[in-house]
């Protein structure tokens, strides 16, 4: 800009800072919380015991129930339980028979046997 003013123009507004405090105008969000905090250490000791209390309430509840199954989940379950170990006993059997018939002895024999 030129340092002399046109002949019908008027000189630029000045602005006094002086009266604007400074603290206010540049004052974050973190300066203000922690300015609040350290006002109000009560509350919020208050407010953060509390939150620890029901974190841990929240936790314990979540661990120690257990967890909702369906009917026809169990049943499956259950069903699967017993087919294993029907195929257990079934696997237990198996060398025995293929034992016996390996010596020359027939499964009818064999079952004649025992029966």
């Amino acid at each position: 800009m030129a340092d002399t003013l046109s002949p019908g123009a008027s000189a630029p507004p000045v602005i006094d800072t002086t009266s604007i405090p400074t603290s206010a105008a540049s004052s974050s969000l973190w300066d203000r919380a922690s300015r609040w905090a350290s006002d109000n250490k009560a509350t919020v000791y208050t407010i953060a015991g509390v939150t620890v209390v029901v974190g841990a309430g929240a936790i314990y509840y979540m661990s120690s129930s257990p967890p909702k199954v369906s009917e026809e989940a169990a049943a499956d379950r259950k069903k699967l339980r017993k087919d294993k170990k029907k195929a257990k006993k079934e696997a237990e059997k198996g060398p025995v028979l293929e034992k016996k018939a390996e010596e020359g002895t027939g499964i009818d024999e064999f079952w004649l046997r025992v029966g």
